[in-house]
């Protein structure tokens, strides 16, 4: 009788942690938010959606050794020609071109380059401008502050029906 008791209050514990789940799931699902209320929701938490972002400017080369002669003809000094190369950013690391990933952390100053193979050739990549601590556009990171805001909400709505229920002293007969 005591493990069957243990059981039942096992089961009736799962029961409402999964009702409870369903409810708060149920009442984040059905809120929508106008744009100005997105907008507003970003601005307070700006810092929530703040990463490092990384402009690199490039050129690409048909072969490694090119690329590595252009690199020593620039020197320790010199820079990419930013009518000559292409750019890149700024953007977070995840949104930058996978092959470019391994070489960020030896990008620490401006001006910094590495040679890096990428798709049909080689580029000669130089950091041209690093932010460590940048808000992302809100375009961005519209869909992330949607589910902030709706989870936030859901459980201000859901601690006020608890509330609510506390409040009745609603009792379940589980006859």
């Amino acid at each position: 009788r005591a493990k069957l008791a243990e059981f039942r209050y096992s089961a009736l514990t799962w029961e409402e942690s999964l009702l409870r789940n369903a409810l708060f799931n149920s009442i984040r699902l059905s809120l929508s938010f106008t744009e100005p209320e997105l907008r507003a929701h970003y601005e307070a938490t700006r810092q929530r959606w703040v990463k490092p972002q990384w402009t690199l400017r490039f050129r690409s080369y048909a072969s490694e050794a090119e690329a590595r002669a252009a690199d020593a003809e620039l020197g320790a000094n010199g820079r990419l020609d930013p009518v000559r190369s292409e750019t890149i950013g700024p953007l977070p690391a995840e949104s930058l071109p996978a092959e470019l990933l391994p070489v960020l952390p030896q990008l620490k100053e401006p001006g910094d380059r590495q040679v890096v193979p990428r798709a049909g050739g080689w580029s000669l990549i130089e950091l041209d401008r690093h932010v460590p601590d940048q808000p992302l556009p809100f375009e961005w990171v519209r869909n992330q502050v949607d589910q902030d805001l709706r989870a936030v909400r859901a459980q201000a709505v859901m601690a006020a029906e608890l509330a609510r229920l506390r409040s009745e002293q609603v009792v379940i007969d589980a006859a």
